[in-house]
């Protein structure tokens, strides 16, 4: 694995940034693996998947330079019997489309059709007829 990283980065495939993170990972798993932490070398297996996952999706990995690597790491994770920790997790995108929001804002005076608000004293017929009413 060190060696394909190490030629990716030289043929400009892979970024240093990315080939130490994943080197890294995979050296730590070794020694992890040798120390008897199996759950923490797949710990780093994985970190190591991420790593090259994220590259491959931010350009800073070539595709096929992703897919060599990807390959290495799974050898390695076969030789310390942790296959399964050399898959790279699922990863879900969420694209937030632009909203448009429109606001209508009326121009002049209104028609003068709406309800008023009087402060006068008014006229009225409060005499009743008697009845009640």
């Amino acid at each position: 694995m060190t060696s394909d990283v190490i030629n990716g980065e030289k043929v400009h495939n892979i970024d240093h940034a990315s080939g130490a993170a994943i080197t890294q990972e995979a050296s730590l798993a070794q020694s992890d693996y040798a120390a008897g932490n199996k759950v923490q070398a797949a710990n780093d297996l994985q970190q190591a998947a991420v790593a090259i996952a994220n590259g491959v999706q931010a350009g800073t990995i070539a595709q096929d330079e992703g897919a060599v690597l990807q390959s290495d790491l799974s050898v390695l994770a076969s030789a310390l019997n942790l296959s399964s920790a050399a898959i790279p997790p699922s990863v879900t995108t969420t694209t937030l489309l632009p909203t448009t929001t429109t606001t209508t804002i009326p121009t002049g005076p209104g028609n003068g059709n709406g309800p008023g608000n009087g402060n006068g004293l008014g006229i009225g017929n409060f005499g009743g007829n008697g009845s009640g009413n």
